[in-house]
C-alpha cells in the first residue's frame, strides 16, 4: 500500500529503472547490430573486387581471398544477427513483462472510483496490446534506427571511394527528401493508430461486457442486436485501421519510386564512366550494391518511425492508468495501529459518489498536478476536508483534470451509530438508501473524510489499509468466485489456513455438505463467477471465505438473496457460534433476519438514521421498522 511518500511512476520510469538495472545486455546487443551491419556492408565491396579480379585475370589465389572474405562477411553479418537478437529481443521481452507487472500492481492499488471512469475491457487492451507496443517501439523500432544510421554511414563512404563525390551525391541527395516527407507525416500516423487503440479497446469491452452477461443476452434474446453492435464497432476498427493503412502504405512506393530514378540516373551516367574507364564493372556492381542495401533502412526508418509514434501513442494511454491516484491510501497512519476489539464509531458520516466524465481531449495525467497532490497530501488533513467539502460544493477535479459531476443527492447524510464489539447490527432500510455504501466506507473502499468513522477508539483514516482490510471479513452483494476450486476460492492464497479452518468455515454457512456431495468435492473447479454452482451455493462460499480468516470485523452486504429465509436464519446462527467475539454489520431486507441481531439499524430514503433499537423496541415504537414488519408478515407488535 502507498505511504506518505508515495510515487505515481510513469511508464517511461519504469522502463528507465529497468534499462538501468539490465542496460549492459542491451547495449552490448545494439553494439552487435552495428558489427552486423559493417559485415553486411563489405559484402557489395568485395562482390566488386571478385568481379573485377576474375575479368582482369588475377591470380586465383586472389580470388579465393576475396572469396573467402565474401564468405566470412556473410558469415559474420548471419551470426551477430543471432547474438543481437539474442540480447535486444530478450531485453526488451524483459521490459515488456516488467512494465505488465508494474500496471497490474498498479491497477491492484487503485480504489473505486478509478474502476467506474474506465471500463474492464478499455484496461485490458491498454495492458496488453499497447504493452506490446511499445515492445515494438524498442525493439524492431530503435534496432531498424540503428540498423539504418550505420548502413547509410559505411554506404555512403564506400560509394564516394567508389564512384566519386559526384555519383554519390546523386544516390544520396534524396534520402533528406524523403525523412522530411517520412516525418512530416508522423503526427498523422500518431492520430490514426490512437484511433485504432481507441477501437479496439471499444470491441474488447464489448466481448467483455457480452461474455459477463451472457444469460441475460439470451434471457431477452438479443443476440442479434449485440451481433450488429459489436460489428458496428468491429467496423469502426477495420475504418481506422484502412485510414492508417492508406497513409502508412505511401511510405514503400514513395521510396521506390526515387531510388528508381536514383537506379535510372546512375546507369545513365555510369554507362558513359565505364566506356571512358574512369569505373571498373566490379565497382559499378559495387554501387549498385549500395544503393540496395540503402532502400531497406530508408524504409525501415519510416517503419520505425511509426512505430515510435505507435508506442508514444500507447505510453500516453498506459500514463492514464499509472498516473491515475489511488483515492485510498495510507496518508497518515499510526505506526503499529491494529484492530484488537472491533468497536465501531460512526460520527456524523455524509458522502457523496462522484460520476467521472473524461476531458474533451483526453489527455493524460500532468505530473505537475500529481507533484502538487502529492503535496497537498503530505501537509496533513487539510486537503481531505477541502474535498470532502467540495463533495458539496459543486464541481471537484482530479488531478489529470477531470470533472467530476455530483448526484443529486448525498448517498449517506450525516449518520452516527455506536457499535460495541461482538455486537451484531442488522441494517436494513428502502432501496437505494445507501447501506451498502455505509458499509464500503467501512472498509475503506471509498475515500472518507477524516473525524467520520472510527475503528477502536482510532480514526479510520489512521489505521493502515492493509491493517484494516486484514482485519475485516468483506462480503460484497455480488459473491464474486475465481475460476479455481472452491478449496482455494475459500482459501484465497491465505496460506495460513489449514483444511480444517475451510472445512469449519464451510460448515458454519451450511454449504460444507453440498460440496462434499460433489464428485471433487473441495477441488471442484468453479466455472467462471461461480456459474457452475448454484446462487446459494456461490453466496455461502463467498461467506466462508470471510469468515476463514476469523475477522474481528464481519461486513455482509445482503448476501443472503439467494437462500430462503430458513437458510438464511440457519446461517445467522451459525456464525453467531463460530464468531462470538466478532462485530457483525448484516444488511438484509428480511425483518426476521434482523431479529437475529443484537441491535437494528434503519436508513431512511435520504440516507439518513433513522431507526435504532432491538427488534421489539422498534416494533413497539410503531414507526419505519414497524411498518415494514406488518408488511412482510402481516401483524405488528404483541
Amino acid at each position: 500500500m502507498l505511504n506518505n511518500d508515495f510515487k505515481l511512476t510513469s511508464t517511461t520510469e519504469h522502463l528507465l529503472l529497468y534499462f538501468r538495472r539490465h542496460w549492459v545486455r542491451y547495449i552490448v546487443g545494439m553494439l552487435l547490430v552495428f558489427g552486423s551491419a559493417w559485415f553486411a556492408m563489405q559484402i557489395p565491396l568485395l562482390l566488386g573486387k571478385a568481379i573485377d579480379l576474375i575479368r582482369n585475370g588475377a591470380r586465383m589465389d586472389d580470388v579465393l581471398r576475396t572469396a573467402y572474405l565474401l564468405a566470412g562477411s556473410a558469415v559474420g553479418t548471419f551470426a551477430l544477427r543471432i547474438i543481437w537478437r539474442t540480447f535486444v529481443l530478450g531485453f526488451i521481452r524483459g521490459a515488456e513483462t516488467y512494465l505488465r507487472q508494474r500496471i497490474f500492481a498498479h491497477l491492484e492499488t487503485l480504489s473505486s472510483d478509478f474502476y467506474i471512469k474506465f471500463n474492464t475491457g478499455d484496461i485490458i487492451t491498454r495492458a496488453i496490446s499497447d504493452v506490446n507496443v511499445i515492445r515494438f517501439m524498442f525493439g524492431a523500432g530503435l534496432v531498424s534506427i540503428i540498423d539504418a544510421s550505420t548502413v547509410f554511414i559505411i554506404a555512403a563512404f564506400n560509394m564516394v571511394n567508389t564512384a566519386g563525390f559526384a555519383m554519390s551525391f546523386i544516390a544520396i541527395a534524396p534520402i533528406p527528401f524523403l525523412l522530411f516527407f517520412i516525418v512530416k507525416i508522423r503526427k498523422e500516423i500518431r492520430r490514426r493508430q490512437r484511433e485504432i487503440r481507441i477501437a479496439t479497446s471499444h470491441m474488447a469491452s464489448k466481448i467483455q461486457e457480452n461474455l459477463t452477461g451472457i444469460h441475460v443476452i439470451k434471457g431477452f434474446a438479443q443476440e442479434e442486436s449485440e451481433c450488429a453492435d459489436f460489428s458496428g464497432r468491429s467496423q469502426s476498427k477495420w475504418n481506422a485501421e484502412i485510414h492508417m493503412a492508406r497513409l502508412s502504405n505511401l511510405i514503400g512506393p514513395v521510396i521506390q519510386v526515387v531510388f528508381g530514378a536514383v537506379f535510372t540516373l546512375f546507369i545513365i551516367f555510369s554507362a558513359g564512366m565505364i566506356a571512358d574507364g574512369r569505373m571498373s564493372v566490379g565497382q559499378f556492381t559495387a554501387f549498385n550494391g549500395y544503393i540496395l542495401l540503402i532502400i531497406n533502412p530508408v524504409s525501415n526508418i519510416g517503419q520505425a518511425i511509426e512505430r515510435w509514434q505507435n508506442g508514444l501513442a500507447a505510453i500516453a494511454r498506459l500514463d492514464e492508468i499509472l498516473l491515475y491516484p489511488p483515492e485510498v491510501f495510507d496518508r497518515q497512519v499510526d505506526e503499529g495501529a491494529t484492530v484488537t476489539e472491533g468497536k465501531i464509531e460512526i460520527k456524523g458520516l455524509s458522502f457523496v459518489y462522484q460520476t467521472p466524465e473524461r476531458k474533451q481531449d483526453g489527455s493524460a495525467y500532468n505530473r505537475q498536478t500529481v507533484q502538487s497532490e502529492k503535496d497537498d497530501i503530505k501537509r496533513g488533513t487539510e486537503k481531505t476536508n477541502h474535498n470532502h467539502a467540495a463533495r458539496y460544493g459543486g464541481i471537484n477535479n482530479n488531478l489529470n483534470g477531470t470533472k467530476y459531476s455530483l448526484p443529486a443527492k448525498p448517498a449517506l447524510r450525516n449518520v452516527s451509530i455506536n457499535i460495541r464489539p461482538g455486537e451484531v447490527i442488522a441494517v436494513t432500510g428502502p432501496t437505494g438508501c445507501g447501506k451498502s455504501t455505509l458499509i464500503s466506507l467501512l472498509a475503506r473502499q471509498w475515500a472518507v473524510g477524516d473525524g467520520m468513522i472510527y475503528i477502536d477508539g482510532r480514526d479510520v483514516n489512521r489505521i493502515p489499509v492493509k491493517t484494516l482490510r486484514a482485519a475485516i471479513g468483506y462480503v460484497p452483494q455480488d459473491n464474486f468466485l475465481f475460476s479455481v476450486s472452491i478449496m482455494e476460492n475459500i482459501r484465497f492464497y491465505d496460506e495460513k489456513l489449514t483444511d480444517d479452518d475451510i472445512y469449519a468455515a464451510a460448515g458454519a454457512v451450511s454449504v460444507h455438505d453440498s460440496i462434499i456431495s460433489f464428485s471433487d468435492g473441495y477441488d471442484t473447479v468453479v466455472g467462471e463467477r461461480g456459474v457452475t454452482l448454484s446462487g446459494g451455493q456461490m453466496q455461502r462460499i463467498a461467506i466462508a471465505r470471510a469468515l476463514s480468516r476469523k475477522p474481528k470485523i464481519l461486513l455482509l452486504d445482503d448476501c443472503f438473496s439467494a437462500v430462503d429465509a430458513e437458510t438464511e436464519k440457519a446461517i445467522l446462527e451459525g456464525l453467531r457460534q463460530y464468531l462470538r467475539n466478532t462485530t457483525a454489520i448484516i444488511i438484509t431486507h428480511r425483518v426476521a433476519s434482523a431479529a437475529l441481531a443484537d441491535r437494528i439499524f434503519m436508513l431512511d430514503e435520504e440516507g439518513a438514521g433513522a431507526e435504532l433499537g432491538t427488534y421489539d423496541e422498534l416494533v413497539a415504537m410503531g414507526g419505519r421498522f414497524g411498518e415494514l414488519v406488518k408488511k412482510q408478515t402481516g401483524r405488528g407488535h404483541e
